[in-house]
């Protein structure tokens, strides 16, 4: 994915403890949603800086003294609940304009765009003027220089790529009322050619800054270094022909650095990360009920530093105290359980990857584990392989319209969200078995009884 130029110049900030906190406290003051989903979306730095300098999100958000509030539950808007939602923030004071409320409520504005068709259309419906939302700022010569400044302060790139990729209005600025760049940072007094961050890299500063990084534990992988320091990652290639062999110069194992950030973490971040999603899964549902607490959907990252750490989620999850009696490890197939799960998939004696996946996902892996391949596995167990239709085609497998009308309530029981996208994502199996034998996913859901709009909110 093509990084944005924000993105790049957020590494470049300096990031400790007090400007962490600092930044927490001015989103709160600016009405945005405080999630870490939400820090991640708008400011990928600042969320990338607090993994680092602190446990969790929520033992930053307790640092800067900001309450944590869960996100709210996905809802389907309709112009009722949107018109409600602005006359909301008009009366909390927050800010009207449609980039406020895309960088504060995404699922807003995209409600707003789906149901009005324009921003300006559902504040006319809300009773509230658009032309007194509006920022019109003038870009005057003192307004320039201030904010060159700003951006100096903030640590941001003041190139000029960067500012016209960044802020084309104040780049547009600089061209009308100075002409040049350079005479715009001498007017904000500020250096020229410290601006463009021009350091000319040689061998011998290369060697010192890995062996620097890689003595302060900071990661040295070569995605992580790319992302956080492309001209060092850039330097090292065109001196030493690849990464590796810069890495190799300097006394570095180059397979010791492979390994993803996760597994770097400390012991304790990653026990108290664990204890503290299960305090907060449990503080809203029950222990023996499900759904499962998940950690691998919570918190990806997070699980796979634990498995890399303690060798298993069950290993991981001891060491952190947790006594988790919905967890169960997983499970690992003999050779006879495969034949007979692949017996059990097939159907009149014929056996496709289709239905072996919809049986079972772990089956054709762990027939490839046992017999090679699934074909191979097929042909032990009596059956014959055949190779399921192409196109639209679809092999229902194992699945009856029981079946399906029993997993589509039990899923719907344990508070899975059953509309179209989500399902069409969330279960593939059940999902196009449901369109072969009801005709449309949704005549499935109907005549298992769920209303699922009533559930979505």
């Amino acid at each position: 994915m093509k990084r944005t130029n924000s993105e790049k110049n957020d590494r470049r900030r300096s990031w400790d403890k007090t400007t962490i906190l600092t930044a927490l406290r001015a989103r709160r003051d600016r009405g945005l949603e405080m999630s870490a989903r939400a820090v991640r979306r708008s400011d990928s730095g600042l969320e990338t800086a607090i993994r680092r300098h602190f446990i969790s999100f929520r033992e930053a958000l307790r640092a800067a003294n900001i309450e944590w509030v869960p996100p709210p539950k996905h809802c389907i808007w309709d112009k009722s609940k949107i018109v409600a939602a602005l006359r909301d923030r008009r009366s909390n004071g927050l800010e009207m304009h449609l980039r406020a409320v895309r960088a504060s409520d995404v699922r807003l504005s995209s409600g707003i765009r789906y149901h009005f068709g324009s921003f300006d259309a559902a504040l006319r419906a809300a009773g509230i003027d658009p032309g007194a939302t509006r920022r019109r700022l003038i870009w005057d010569k003192d307004r320039v220089v201030a904010e060159l400044r700003s951006r100096r302060e903030r640590g941001l790139d003041l190139s000029t790529g960067a500012i016209q990729k960044s802020q084309p209005r104040l780049a547009g600025a600089i061209f009308r009322h100075f002409r040049y760049h350079d005479q715009a940072l001498l007017a904000a007094g500020i250096d020229p050619a410290a601006a463009r961050h021009a350091i000319t890299w040689d061998k011998s500063m290369v060697l010192v800054e890995l062996r620097r990084r890689h003595a302060a534990g900071e990661p040295l992988s070569s995605r992580l270094l790319y992302q956080q320091a492309a001209n060092l990652y850039g330097a090292a290639w065109r001196l030493f022909g690849s990464y590796r062999a810069a890495l190799c110069a300097a006394g570095i194992d180059p397979e010791q650095i492979k390994a993803p950030w996760p597994v770097v973490w400390p012991t304790e971040r990653i026990l108290a990360g664990i204890r503290e999603h299960y305090d907060r899964w449990w503080s809203v549902h029950p222990r023996n009920e499900p759904p499962k607490p998940r950690l691998d959907g919570a918190d990806p990252l997070l699980a796979s530093a634990a498995r890399h750490r303690f060798g298993s989620m069950g290993a991981a999850l001891r060491a952190a105290g947790i006594d988790d009696p919905t967890y169960r490890p997983p499970h690992r197939w003999t050779a006879d359980e495969v034949l007979t799960a692949v017996r059990d998939a097939a159907k009149d004696g014929r056996l496709s990857h289709r239905a072996a996946a919809a049986a079972d996902r772990r089956l054709p892996s762990a027939a490839q584990r046992h017999f090679g391949s699934l074909r191979a596995a097929a042909e032990a167990a009596g059956m014959e392989y055949v190779l399921a239709p192409r196109g639209h085609g679809f092999d229902a497998g194992h699945w009856t319209e029981g079946t399906v009308l029993k997993s589509l309530r039990d899923l719907h029981r344990e508070g899975h969200d059953l509309r179209y996208r989500p399902m069409k994502t969330h279960s593939q199996p059940l999902f196009f078995a449901a369109k072969q034998l009801f005709g449309s996913y949704v005549n499935a859901v109907r005549q298992a009884g769920i209303d699922v709009a009533a559930s979505a909110c």
